[in-house]
């Protein structure tokens, strides 16, 4: 042993000889508490992040992921709340690609690696059935992905080719769904689901993807094109006319009378029915000279025939002819039509009922309300209503209350520091404890090694043993006591 480090160890010993029990024991006890804070650090720092490497595997999956990794060496968690396995986050990629290179159907089947291996010898009959194995564990594994769901099985139909098209029959699907605990499937998708299975199957309809549930329920009854959906559109629809005139009737108020001075509420009553209507009408009485179509017009001439007796020396009058006159004429009728289509969603009327806070007279109102009509477009004279009343409007929430909140959420926001920053809290105060303690062993370490002989003040000029102190104590118990905090401190 080098002659430094030996003259170190014999110095503390010499030391440690001089130190009273009590500064002992207390040096002691903050040794051991920051070795267990240095070794809970070290083992912190030590300890790897694990993540997921495999979520929501069944337990025969678990089993090959598990045996693989520890043919690989790889240490490794369960989660037995989500069935998660976890590894090292450093090692998380690696083994994955092991995984996944190894050929190891996870999911219960086995997906297009099937193919990975080419079989001359395989007939089409068989390619056929494999490939409808492999579509319907590929489809199993998107669906088991999909938020909520734990388990998915895909039954596919798939019928043989025809010659004809009138002979080909439609591919049909079904889907058996594992919910996770509390989860209830949304209707948006139900139809997600089915539109991915049809999309990925050549002949197949979404109406033809059947979804059942763990407990046998058909999810897929009436999803589609039924009355719910198109009665949820319309929902849709009339909220959104609805709060657009809301919205801009209650901006418009809020400038002219502050912001929470008014409340707006709006009903409006859309059109969803698609009309045309036709419309021929017919004025005769026209001011202005009707068109004419054609004309045709035929005149014949007849002279008259003298009878009389007819004389050389009186000359006859002259008798105009026999005119026939014929005439035909036609007139282009007056005529105007119309041809209107209503648009399904057009909005019949608007009901606005606006409350205000305070008291208003009747003017006021009347004027707000005309200006209220002329800033959104409504027209009173065409069935709209528009609603004003003025009132005071009561404080839901007091003063009590709301101060009571306030304390509350200051206490929430206490307790919160105290849950987060408690161990960082507590690792500083034992750290302080355990500088004092050893800034006190090494001040009395110092103290001893230059501290005259004579503890007791008695000028004995000696060191004093328990036994001695003890002795004294009976008959000066006040001397005794200085010597014990002596040693103590």
């Amino acid at each position: 042993m080098p002659v430094e480090i030996k003259n170190i160890l014999n110095t503390i010993k010499t030391k440690w000889g001089t130190l009273a029990p009590g500064q002992r024991m207390g040096l002691m006890i903050s040794g051991v508490v920051a070795a267990l804070i240095a070794g809970g650090i070290i083992m912190w720092a030590a300890t790897p992040d694990y993540k997921p490497l495999f979520s929501n595997v069944s337990e025969s999956d678990g089993a090959k992921i598990m045996k693989k990794l520890d043919e690989d060496k790889v240490s490794y968690k369960l989660d037995k709340a989500t069935g998660a396995i976890l590894v090292p986050e450093n090692a998380l990629m690696k083994e994955r690609m092991k995984v996944a290179g190894s050929g190891m159907a996870i999911g219960g089947g086995v997906g297009f690696e099937l193919f990975d291996k080419v079989n001359f010898g395989m007939s089409e009959e068989e390619r056929r059935i494999n490939y409808q194995r492999a579509l319907q564990t590929e489809l199993e594994r998107t669906i088991d992905n999909i938020p909520g769901i734990e388990k998915s099985r895909v039954h596919l139909s798939i019928p043989e080719e025809k010659v004809f098209d009138d002979e080909q029959l439609q591919a049909k699907a079904s889907v058996y769904l594992k919910l996770k605990a509390g989860f209830e499937i949304k209707k948006d998708q139900i139809l997600g689901i089915q539109n991915l299975v049809a999309s990925s199957v050549e002949r197949l309809s979404p109406d033809g993807v059947a979804l059942v549930s763990t407990d046998g329920k058909i999810l897929t009854e009436g999803s589609s094109r039924d009355d719910a959906e198109i009665s949820d559109r319309k929902l849709q629809l009339t909220q959104h006319v609805e709060d657009y005139y809301r919205t801009k009737i209650q901006s418009f108020l809020d400038n002219i009378l502050g912001v929470n001075s008014s409340t707006v509420r709006v009903t409006a009553s859309l059109q969803f029915n698609k009309i045309e209507r036709a419309k021929e009408s017919y004025n005769p009485a026209s001011k202005q000279a009707p068109l004419i179509r054609n004309e045709d017009s035929s005149n014949d001439s007849l002279a008259q025939l003298n009878t009389g007796v007819v004389t050389t020396n009186v000359q006859a009058p002259a008798v105009p002819p026999v005119m026939h006159q014929k005439k035909t004429v036609s007139y282009e009728l007056n005529k105007e039509s119309e041809r209107t289509t209503v648009t399904p969603g057009d909005v019949k009327n608007i009901t606005v009922a606006v409350v205000l806070n305070g008291k208003y007279d009747a003017k006021y109102i009347a004027d707000l309300k005309q200006s209220i009509a002329a800033a959104a477009g409504i027209n009173i004279n065409n069935g709209d209503v528009i609603d004003i009343q003025a009132m005071e409007f009561k404080q839901s929430i007091s003063k009590e209350e709301t101060t009571k909140m306030e304390g509350l959420a200051q206490r929430d926001f206490y307790i919160s520091l105290v849950k987060d920053y408690l161990p960082a809290l507590a690792l500083i105060i034992i750290g302080i404890i355990f500088a004092v303690n050893l800034g006190k062993g090494a001040r009395s370490m110092s103290q001893a090694a230059y501290a005259p002989e004579d503890h007791g003040g008695n000028g004995s000029g000696r060191k004093l043993k328990p036994e001695e102190v003890l002795k004294m104590a009976k008959e000066d118990p006040k001397e005794a006591a200085k010597i014990i905090k002596s040693w103590i401190s």
